[in-house]
């Protein structure tokens, strides 16, 4: 079932990798593992050059194979259309990525969001 998610999403998305050689990935969540580049808790990816956001209960990105692995409940959207699925994986074109990280809340003020810049 993973296979056929991980073809369709790549179908839909295909068509936009023209221009997406390098591209910032903005990885939210409600904790934030830097170390393992890692969002958990309400997590929300966006890929701004492929037009492409995908919401989970927690989402990763490995560098060196270009992929987001997507735990829980998955809701990928694009230009094409929008797919829901279950622990789905989800491969980015080559080129260098940038990601941003993004707290939903910060230990010391909940107010607040925390917003840091790694380069990956």
């Amino acid at each position: 079932m993973k296979t056929k998610v991980l073809i369709f999403v790549l179908g839909i998305i295909s068509p936009l990798f023209a221009d997406a050689s390098s591209s910032d990935l903005i990885l939210q969540g409600e904790v934030i593992r830097y170390e393992e580049t890692r969002a958990v808790g309400d997590a929300l990816v966006i890929v701004e050059s492929l037009n492409l956001r995908v919401t989970a209960d927690a989402i990763s990105f490995d560098r060196e194979k270009r992929l987001l692995r997507c735990d829980g409940a998955v809701t990928v959207r694009t230009a094409s259309g929008v797919v829901r699925s279950k622990d789905c994986v989800i491969e980015l074109p080559p080129g260098e990525k940038r990601v941003i990280f993004s707290a939903k809340r910060n230990e010391q003020e909940q107010s607040k969001r925390r917003i840091s810049r790694h380069f990956i």
